[in-house]
This record gives C-alpha cells, structure tokens and sequence, in this order.
C-alpha cells in the first residue's frame, strides 16, 4: 500500500515538473513576443517622428515659399511704383517741354497749381490705396496661414497624445501580462512546494521573488526611459515650433519695418525730386515766356495780313467751288430724273408683261381644275357602278350560297320526310282520281297536270320563304321538326347538318 502511494506521489511530482516546464516556456514565449513589440514600438516611434520631421521640414519649405513671393511681389510692386513715378516725371517734363509760352499772367497761375502738395495728386492718392488694398490683404492671407498653423500644431499634438496613451495603455497591458506570468509560475511553484522538501520551497521563493522584483524594476525603468524620449521629444518640438514661430514673427516685423522705410525714403526723394524739377521748370518758363512775347509781337503783325490774303483767297475759292458744286448737281438731277423715268417705263412694261402671264397661267390652271373635276366626277361615277355591281354580285353570290345551302339541308329532309308523304298523296290522288275517271279520261290528264304544277309552284314558294331565315332559325326550325318526328335517324342527320353548316359546304 505504501509503495502504491509513493509510486502515486512520484508520478505526480513528473506532472508537476512538466507543468512548470511547460510554464517556463509559455513565460520565455512571452517574454520573448513582449521583446518584438517592444522593438515594433520602437520602430514605430521612430518611424512617426522621422515622419513628424519630415512634415515640419514640409511646412519649413512652404513657409519659406511662400515669404519668397512676399518678397517678390514686394520688388514687383516697388519696380512698377517707380516705373510709374518715372512715367509721370517723363509725362509732365514732356508737357512743359512741348506746351506753347503764355504770358506772365498764365505763367505765374500755372506755376501756382504745379505747387501743390503731391498728396492732393489723384494719381498718387489712387497708387496709395492700392498700396493700402495690397498690404491689407497681405495682412489677412498672413493672418489666415497663422491660423492654419496654429490648427495644425493643435492637430499635432492631439495625434502626439493619442499615441501616448496608446503607447501607455500598451505598457500597461504588457506590465499585467508579466504579472499573470509571475503569478502563474508562484502558483505553480506552490504546488510543487507542497511534494518538496522545505528548502527547495525557501530557494524557490527566494528566486520568483527576485524574478518578480527584477521584472517590476525593468518595467519601472522602460516606463521612465519611455516617459523621458516622450517628454523630451515633446520639448525639442514645442521649442523648436516656438522658436520658428518667434522668428517669423521678428522676420514679418523687420521685413515690414523695412517696407515702410523704403517707402518713406522713396516717397521723400520722389517729393525733393519734384520740387527741385518745379522750381527749374518755373526759371526756364519765365525766361521762355519773355523772349516768346517778342517773338511773337513781331509775328502778330505779318500772320494777320497773311491770313487776311489766305481768307479772301480760300472765299473766292470757295465761291468758285460752290457754283461748280451746283452746276454740277443740277446735272446730276437731270440724269438721275431721266434714268428714275427709263426704270420707271421698264418696271411698267414689266408689270404688264408679269399681269398677262399671271392670266395666262390662271387660265391655264382654272381648265386644269375643270379637268380634273370631271375627271374626279367621272371616277366616281364609275367607281359607284363597281362598287354597286360588286355589292350586287356579292348578293347574288350569298343568296346562291344561301340557296344552295339551304338545299343541301333540305334534301336529306325531303329524302326522309315529304318523300313518303309526299307519294303517299299523289298515290292517293292517283287513286281518288282513277276512281272518279269516266269515258272523258283524256280531257282528265291535263287538270291532273295542273295540279301537280301546282304544287311544284308551293314548292318553290316554300323554298324562298326558308332562304329568308337566317342560320340559327333553320337550325332551330329543323330541330324542332326532328324532336316532333323522333325520327331514328335524327343524331346522323343533325351531325351532318352541323358539319355543313359548320365548313360553309357549297353545292354545284
């Protein structure tokens, strides 16, 4: 009995052994699937902030696109406000340049009026504000991309937090996977502890205790490891977003600043520009002006008598030019009048000649019309005499198919019921009449013949009357007659009549 226990015993120290064997290996298993998701974590946390980089490096090479065209614009838009200023430089230089010398009076006015304030030109003012339009809307569109990469920094960092709790969520899992590990393996230990010797169970402990202790500070410390690259990664981003912001800002700034004093030094050099070319303009025009006077003192004298002989020249000319003009029209008139009259007579001829042909053709087609009214009257008529003849011909068609059929139904009669009877009554005849025949025997024949004549014309008679009847009285007619006589032969009779009535049996 006591070997039976212990043989019990051994065999299940063997399972529990295997037991725990088998737990170690499931324990090394998942260690080992902890170690590649571990390393997939990694790699995919490398992969997300090579891709972060990449994005950021993205917007970098936008924002310094898009500055670029700022800047561009801005050279676009100074070349062509000083291409403009040049223009108009050019334009007034060429206006004072060509413009005729006026007298004292005109010169000092008109320098007065080119004295004034360059802000009251309606050129510059219009330059100004599309200046002011342009810069505004630069504003906004700026304005709109700090909102848009203030939205996509937000988007950022709520991805960034997303994945850090799943990142810490995963942890968490793994770290309770160790646990089910640790205490599957005390579990197990316990059970073995129960079959070893109590040093064994102290040594064992000993060991998952370290075991336990050991994993918890591994888990400790990838957890800070972890929470460190998170944190630090985190910091380096929001520095350097903080720092590409600052320095947008202070490049927005100093490029502003910079737009505004160029713009007030071209402003300020276009206006002393202007003033010293107004003063120089004003010398030359005085100067102009008083040797123009005499010029044209001198001038005055001869342009009036030239101009007094071109004046009576150009009249007499004119003079000259206008009876010829008359002559000439009053010819033209005539020849107009006489061709008027010429297309005059034509179109009359014309008209006269169209107005016999129209008769003509009326004529013409009025005896068409006649024509082919008799024609059409003609047709007619002899169509109503076909149709009447075929309608008559359809008539006596029906009424001989009537006729015959109707003598094909009485024949089976006759051969059934009134031939009997009928030599029943002219043997009866023939017997009343050679009863009653004395010595005028041949003077009797021929009333015997009339009679018989007689009753041929009731037979015919008779005939006419059944051709009146349509198809479904005779039928009925001769139903009626049969179911009177109950004759034997009544079924194959009616089958027959049926049948001829039926396929419109014809007779010859």
């Amino acid at each position: 009995m006591d070997e039976v226990e212990v043989e019990k015993r051994k065999k299940r120290l063997e399972d529990l052994k295997q037991q725990s064997l088998e737990l170690e290996k499931e324990a090394a298993e998942r260690e080992r699937r902890n170690e590649e998701r571990k390393k997939q974590r990694e790699e995919s946390a490398r992969l997300a902030l090579e891709q972060e980089k990449k994005e950021e490096e993205e917007r970098q090479k936008k924002r310094d696109e898009r500055r670029r065209l700022r800047e561009e614009e801005e050279k676009q838009f100074n070349a062509e406000m000083a291409r403009l200023e040049t223009e108009k430089l050019n334009r007034r230089a060429g206006n004072s340049a060509s413009s005729t010398p006026s007298p004292p009076s005109s010169i000092s006015s008109s320098t007065s009026t080119s004295s004034l304030n360059l802000d009251e030109d309606p050129e510059v003012k219009k330059q100004q504000e599309e200046r002011e339009k342009r810069n505004e809307e630069r504003r906004k569109q700026r304005e709109q991309q700090q909102k848009e990469i203030e939205l996509e920094e937000k988007r950022l960092a709520d991805e960034r937090e997303k994945r850090r709790l799943e990142r810490k969520q995963q942890m968490e899992k793994d770290s309770k996977s160790i646990q089910d590990v640790v205490v599957a393996a005390k579990t197990s230990s316990n059970n073995l502890s129960a079959f070893l010797p109590s040093k064994d169970k102290s040594k064992k402990e000993d060991e998952d205790r370290l075991a336990k202790e050991k994993l918890e500070s591994d888990r400790l410390a990838k957890e800070k490891a972890d929470k460190a690259e998170l944190d630090r990664v985190e910091k380096e981003k929001t520095d350097k977003l903080e720092a590409d912001r600052i320095a947008k800002e202070k490049s927005d700034k100093e490029e502003q600043e910079r737009l505004a004093k160029a713009e007030k030094e071209r402003l300020e050099k276009i206006e002393s520009d202007r003033l010293e070319k107004e003063k120089a303009d004003k010398e030359e025009q005085e100067k102009l002006a008083k040797i123009e006077a005499d010029r044209i003192a001198k001038e005055k004298i001869e342009s009036d008598r030239i101009a007094k002989e071109k004046s009576d020249k150009e009249e007499k000319e004119r003079l000259e030019k206008v009876e010829a003009d008359r002559i000439a029209k009053e010819n033209a008139d005539k020849e107009e009048q006489e061709r008027l009259a010429k297309i005059e007579a034509d179109r009359i001829a014309k008209e006269k000649a169209d107005k016999e042909e129209q008769e003509r053709l009326a004529k013409i087609e009025a005896d068409r019309i006649a024509k082919e009214k008799a024609d059409k009257e003609e047709q007619e008529k002899l169509a109503k005499i076909e149709s009447d003849r075929i309608a008559k011909e359809k008539a006596d068609k029906e009424e001989k198919k009537d006729w015959q059929r109707l003598k094909l139904i009485e024949l089976p009669k006759r051969n059934q019921t009134k031939k009997k009877k009928k030599d029943w009554q002219r043997l009866k005849l023939i017997e009343l009449l050679k009863k009653k025949l004395t010595k005028k025997k041949k003077k009797d024949w021929p009333r015997l013949n009339l009679i018989e004549l007689q009753k041929r014309n009731q037979t015919k008679k008779k005939k006419k009357d059944w051709l009146k009847l349509n198809r479904t009285e005779l039928q009925k007619k001769i139903q009626k007659k049969y179911n009177k006589k109950k004759s034997p032969i009544q079924p194959k009779s009616q089958i027959t009549l049926n049948y001829l009535l039926k396929n419109n049996f014809r007779v010859n």
